[in-house]
């Protein structure tokens, strides 16, 4: 981004790079039996862990806003097309909230992919580094961002 901001006239003396910061006590890597039983402790989705541990399935996860910028219908889509491969013997997980989640709801029933989706909703900073560890990777679908948190917390 500074190299951008440089060749349209910026003067390099002018920018300044500051890096993303995680704290790397909370965001570290823990066994998922230990992140599914933290979790399982939080009422109202004790079924979807349950669901993870007992068919060992494989966890994939999306972490952010359903918004158009974040692009969760694009990973919408990518999901559907991976599940026939894959006969939705994975999960994914999408950890969030915001103004596309309906659709992104029906368009996963018309894909015939509902079944292996949990929409968690928001969660709390404080739930988020289980979450991370309760899946075996992050999903990226964002239409235009730099380094966003959510790939150095993963």
């Amino acid at each position: 981004m500074a190299e951008k901001l440089v060749a349209i006239g910026i003067p390099s003396s002018k920018i300044h790079i500051v890096p993303n910061g995680v704290d790397t006590t909370r965001f570290r890597s823990q066994k998922k039996e230990d992140a599914v039983a933290k979790l399982s402790k939080i009422s109202g989705i004790r079924n979807v862990l349950e669901n993870l541990s007992e068919n060992k399935r494989r966890v994939a996860r999306y972490v952010g806003n359903l918004v158009h910028v974040k692009g969760p219908d694009i990973l919408l889509e990518a999901w559907g097309e991976l599940q026939k491969e894959d006969n939705l013997s994975s999960v994914l997980l999408v950890i969030g909230n915001g103004s596309m989640r309906t659709g992104l709801e029906q368009r996963a029933k018309e894909l015939g992919i509902f079944e292996s989706i949990h929409f968690i909703g928001a969660r709390s900073h404080e739930e988020i580094p289980l979450w991370m560890n309760v899946a075996d990777c992050l999903c990226l679908s964002s239409r235009s961002e730099g380094m966003p948190n959510v790939v150095l917390e993963a």
